[in-house]
């Protein structure tokens, strides 16, 4: 039986964008590794604030909280019925390691549903979607705030070290050459 992945692929374009989106986003977050040098291959002329908009964008699919889904990968001690299946490859739960989507923190806060999926089908799941793969119940996500802070940070200061080197660049051909 081919897997809900398989079944369900989204087309390569889509895959393309999100790839570029997770590259941008490394280049300006400083996660790339620094032998390559792409800093100084960069256009940085657009704004900040065209930069921010491109990576807080409400429309793309938010994934889980971090703290939520390292919680239901590590939690698996609860019981599973013989009878009861994944709702998302249709196979008997029993048979792999399972997790519930329901999280109680020591404040007594409950996060999720408490649905049961397979670890292998609901972990990529939770990585691209933040609602219950069975219910659509909204499950916690992270705030990308930080994130989009350090990355404005980091842009501008690419954009800081760009005319850096046009300046130098500039000096030294009116030094060469007149």
């Amino acid at each position: 039986m081919s897997s809900y992945w398989d079944e369900h692929e989204t087309s390569s374009s889509e895959h393309g964008i999100e790839d570029m989106l997770d590259f941008v986003r490394r280049l300006n977050t400083g996660q790339l590794p620094a032998h390559w040098h792409f800093d100084a291959f960069g256009d940085f002329s657009l704004p900040v604030d065209i930069i921010r908009m491109l990576f807080n964008n409400e429309d793309r699919p938010k994934s889980t909280a971090s703290w939520f889904l390292e919680h239901v990968l590590e939690y698996d001690d609860f019981p599973v019925n013989d009878t009861d299946d994944c709702a998302i490859c249709l196979e008997k739960l029993i048979e792999k390691d399972c997790i519930k989507l329901r999280v109680i923190k020591e404040d007594g806060e409950s996060f999720g549903c408490g649905h049961i999926f397979h670890k292998s089908c609901c972990e990529n799941w939770l990585k691209q979607a933040n609602v219950c793969p069975l219910c659509r119940a909204k499950l916690p996500e992270d705030d990308r705030e930080e994130e989009l802070k350090q990355m404005e940070e980091r842009y501008i200061r690419l954009q800081q070290e760009q005319q850096e080197r046009e300046k130098r660049a500039a000096n030294f051909s009116s030094t060469m050459f007149g």
